[in-house]
């Protein structure tokens, strides 16, 4: 996936998104969202909007914020700074939730299908972005909201899997390494909000041969930063299998 790949997912996002309006009916939970702060995200310009403005409403999105039209109006701006600034949200796991929350896969055909293609390229960039090995916590917060978002990450594991770059292949051994005592002693991995299906299919993936081939890929510089992963990864298989 490359940037311009991903610039035309975000055009398309503001363009099946253009119809929805905040109207005059933009407000919160009175006990927890001040009428200014609706006034005032609706005075700035949807793609003037930042991180910091709408990490709040991100958090509160349709609980005690607005309803979904809202959310669809605000939705090309959120998906447009997760591509870059995932992270910088408070709550990140919770920004994609909110699409699970919304029932997004019974929405349009065509809302879905972009929401299904920007999904795709956000984690195609993720696990092919540069990272801060062996310490970087980015993939396992990306799985964690795929998982609120989605009912399945099996699809989002195969292309990990069939991926043919060092980057992805060090996500991959930084999970490894990350989770491998988790699985061994409990055989699950809790994500964000609990243990679950998408869980299961993680712990699944980790020990498949897809995600060795991966490793085995780039051996020499795997084992140069994480030189247990491979150990690990036999533990986490044996564990595994005996449950």
């Amino acid at each position: 996936m490359t940037k311009i790949e991903m610039q035309v997912v975000i055009r398309d996002l503001y363009r099946v998104f253009k119809p929805y309006r905040l109207g005059d009916d933009f407000t919160g939970c009175d006990d927890c969202v001040a009428e200014s702060e609706s006034q005032r995200l609706a005075s700035i310009p949807l793609r003037d909007l930042t991180v910091g403005d709408l990490d709040r409403y991100a958090f509160k999105a349709m609980t005690t914020w607005g309803t979904e039209r809202h959310f669809k109006y605000f939705l090309p701006r959120l998906l447009e700074l997760a591509e870059d600034n995932f992270l910088e949200f408070d709550f990140p796991e919770v920004l994609l939730s909110k699409l699970r929350h919304a029932q997004w896969q019974t929405w349009p055909t065509h809302e879905q299908d972009i929401i299904g293609r920007y999904l795709r390229a956000f984690w195609l960039n993720s696990i092919n972005s540069n990272g801060n090995f062996p310490t970087d916590e980015r993939i396992r917060i990306v799985l964690g909201g795929l998982a609120e978002a989605c009912t399945i990450i099996a699809d989002y594991l195969v292309l990990w899997g069939t991926s043919d770059t060092v980057n992805a292949a060090m996500h991959c051994a930084q999970c490894i390494h990350d989770c491998a005592d988790e699985i061994m002693t409990t055989g699950t991995i809790v994500l964000w909000s609990k243990s679950s299906s998408q869980s299961s299919e993680l712990v699944a993936w980790i020990s498949s041969d897809q995600a060795l081939r991966l490793l085995n890929a780039f051996h020499d510089t795997i084992t140069g930063t994480f030189p247990m992963v491979f150990a690990q990864h036999q533990g986490i298989r044996s564990a595994t299998s005996t449950r």
